[in-house]
């Protein structure tokens, strides 16, 4: 699912035409959490890097901080 590929993306380097716009980003409100995050993943390609408009975003996630997934969920729960 979440690949290490995924989350050494340089910033510097990745095709921005390439990434997704997180403001075209559309997650369905009635499905579980668990297809929710489906969706996401699968509408953004990588949830470490993504497009606001023109500027490219990478999340990093410090190894004892919260899981990916409990962010996703929390994110995604807020649609």
């Amino acid at each position: 699912m979440i690949s290490e590929e995924m989350k050494l993306v340089d910033v510097r380097t990745v095709s921005r035409e390439g990434l997704a716009d997180i403001r075209e980003v559309a997650v369905k409100r009635r499905r579980s959490v668990q297809d929710k995050m489906q969706d996401y993943l699968k509408e953004t390609g990588n949830p470490y890097c993504f497009r606001v408009g023109d500027v490219v975003v990478k999340n990093i996630y410090t190894e004892d901080g919260p899981k990916l997934n409990d962010l996703l969920r929390k994110l995604i729960l807020s649609f």
